[in-house]
């Protein structure tokens, strides 16, 4: 049987630690488990986000969601290039971060409230939205990107858009404007306001 020491060094010199049977082995770590979903930014899982770059276009997502939100569908098409983000929490309040090559803005809800996205600098914004919840109409403004718009869209374009799933509310007008002014770029493609700087 052969003896290994085992070295720990103190300042300049190695002083004996222990001594190691040549019989027994190391010990080993076992790989950390993969991280919680929720862990991801904006909670992109890797093949969600290899999806999206397969686009073609910068993609735009917040940083910032409201406690117990979660990314539930995803919708995407690469011709012309659109996704379409859902998010939903446990008291179905729902929204969705939808990407587009061109849009409009259709007229405006009762009510708006000043939008400030760093990423999206290039431009006045605002949400709309109503407190009538029969007529939600929750939304942003389109946001210039170099390679098309971006929103914030709300319950009443979502229920719309997913028909046969239980109806979702709309997040509060403060959380739409926190989650719209956290938003920032994935990856670089051709858009100079990416936080990747590619």
């Amino acid at each position: 049987m052969t003896a290994a020491i085992v070295l720990m060094l103190t300042g300049c010199e190695a002083t004996p630690q222990a001594e190691l049977s040549s019989e027994t082995a190391p010990p080993t770590t076992a790989a950390p488990p993969p991280p919680p979903q929720g862990a991801f930014l904006a909670q992109l899982s890797p093949a969600v986000k290899q999806q999206l770059d397969s686009l073609g276009v910068p993609i735009a997502v917040p940083t910032s969601l409201p406690a117990e939100m979660s990314l539930v569908a995803v919708e995407s098409r690469p011709a012309p290039p659109y996704y379409l983000l859902i998010y939903r929490d446990n008291r179905d309040r729902c929204f969705a971060i939808e990407f587009a090559p061109a849009g409009n803005n259709p007229a405006g809800a009762s009510q708006t409230l000043p939008l400030q996205p760093p990423q999206f600098a290039n431009g006045e914004y605002q949400l709309h939205y109503s407190q009538a919840p029969a007529a939600s109409q929750l939304r942003s403004d389109w946001l210039r990107g170099e390679a098309g718009l971006y929103r914030l869209v709300g319950a009443a374009y979502i229920n719309e858009r997913l028909q046969g799933q239980a109806a979702c509310q709309d997040i509060t007008p403060d959380e739409a404007v926190q989650i719209i002014n956290s938003m920032v770029y994935l990856n670089g493609g051709e858009d100079p306001l990416s936080i990747d700087g590619s």
